[in-house]
């Protein structure tokens, strides 16, 4: 029985570790950067294309990410 309180509490710590990075890669501020360029972009590309509704979805949802 202990033996698979000690797997469970192994497991259970690996899988905090893997939460706590996770949060930290999503709170990078470059990474939040380039997101914002990649949508800022690709709602660029939509003008160009004259697909304008798409466009300003697209950078209302890179404003929204700041």
């Amino acid at each position: 029985m202990s033996q698979k309180y000690k797997y469970i509490g192994a497991l259970l710590m690996l899988l905090s570790f893997s939460l706590s990075a996770q949060n930290e890669i999503n709170e990078d501020h470059e990474t939040i950067q380039i997101n914002i360029d990649y949508k800022i972009n690709q709602a660029q590309q939509d003008i160009e294309s004259s697909n304008y509704f798409e466009a300003q979805k697209k950078t209302g949802n890179s404003f929204s990410t700041c």
